[in-house]
């Protein structure tokens, strides 16, 4: 399972996700697996994550993803391209993958826009096992099928802070008590030290949801995180209980010529 929240304001980006895999009866499968990758598309720098289907065609899904949004030089195209194509090149590998369609997948996406003129916010979801709950701003779980559907998040001219929680069981109810003093903190946070204690907070949380009995045995104490500051860079944490994790988010941007790297002759 992963565990992702993912927290935003005007000024900032985080995107925490665990990095347990386990097979569908809830064994260990993996408990180093990074889930998230920090991509530059044309208007935006987004985080993606994903829970769910672990391998896509015989290849790792987060892999997968960074091979689809290189190939479609991600860094030329908008955010709502982005998304959409996502969206198809998901429906039509589950056209032909029967784990897509049985056990389902979602993709995590959050980030800010870098040219003026741009959303503020980019926050969507790539799904084929999720749906909204109407006059809800939440989705429900359904039964996985070919087709992906994706969902754009509007947080509204009144926009302050968005929080979400998304994994292979529905964590709302969990989180739902602690949305107002996450909310604070994050309209709070300014100086990197503040940056640092809200980072901090989220991955708490994420590891505090091992002790439920439900779904704990699901969910690794190591967790990434990705921070977008208003500079539009990307920063990328490790968070390794016992120092044993080493891999970290990967990156997916426009190559950068050879002739124009500088270094030793």
């Amino acid at each position: 399972m992963t565990l992702i929240i993912t927290a935003a304001t005007k000024r900032y980006v985080f995107q925490v996700a665990d990095t347990r895999l386990t097979y569908p009866d809830g064994q260990l499968y993996d408990d180093q697996s990074v889930k998230t990758t920090l991509a530059t598309c044309y208007d935006a720098k987004l985080a993606i994550s994903y829970t769910g289907l672990a391998v896509i065609g015989g290849q790792s899904t987060d892999l997968w993803l960074c091979r689809e949004l290189t190939g479609a030089k991600v860094w030329e195209r908008s955010f709502p391209d982005v998304v959409q194509f996502l969206k198809d090149r998901l429906t039509g590998a589950s056209s032909h993958d029967y784990n897509l369609r049985k056990i389902g997948l979602t993709f995590v996406i959050a980030g800010l826009g870098i040219n003026k003129g741009a959303r503020d916010v980019a926050l969507a979801l790539v799904t084929n096992c999720r749906r909204p709950i109407p006059r809800r701003s939440l989705l429900e779980w359904v039964q996985p099928k070919e087709e992906f559907n994706r969902y754009f998040f509007d947080p509204g001219d009144n926009f302050t802070w968005y929080l979400s929680v998304h994994g292979a069981v529905d964590m709302n109810a969990e989180i739902s008590a602690l949305r107002r003093k996450i909310g604070n903190k994050l309209l709070e946070a300014r100086a990197p030290e503040q940056l640092t204690e809200l980072m901090n907070y989220l991955v708490s949380w994420i590891r505090f949801q091992r002790r439920s009995k439900r779904v704990g045995h699901l969910i690794s104490d190591d967790c990434t995180v990705v921070h977008i500051g208003s500079d539009f860079k990307g920063s990328l944490f490790l968070y390794s209980k016992d120092k044993r994790l080493e891999r970290y988010p990967h990156i997916v941007s426009k190559p950068i010529p050879p002739d124009t790297v500088s270094g030793p002759a």
